[in-house]
């Protein structure tokens, strides 16, 4: 009974993940700057270069290193790949 149990949780489970993120595009820009700055409809993210932290990434963008972490759920110290996108916290 355990065993028939735990297939059917793992089966909802794999369901829940797949979601229908198939079905739908990619967000696509609105704008992009030269810095490495994308604006997207309703948030603006940041590219990150390859080996950058997110508190170097911060640093260059001019956003404080610890709401930039906490927003993307990451650590200050987290390294990043180029080409990584972080979302930049709205000001206020």
């Amino acid at each position: 009974m355990a065993q028939r149990w735990m297939i059917v949780a793992a089966a909802l489970l794999l369901g829940a993940c797949a979601g229908d993120r198939g079905d739908r595009p990619a967000p696509q820009p609105i704008a992009s700057t030269g810095d490495g700055i994308v604006q997207y409809d309703g948030y603006t993210a940041a590219l990150a270069r390859d080996g950058e932290t997110v508190a170097q990434l911060a640093g260059r963008i001019g956003v404080s290193a610890s709401a930039l972490a906490a927003y993307n759920g990451l650590t200050p110290g987290h390294s990043l790949r180029d080409g990584d996108e972080l979302v930049i916290p709205p000001a206020g």
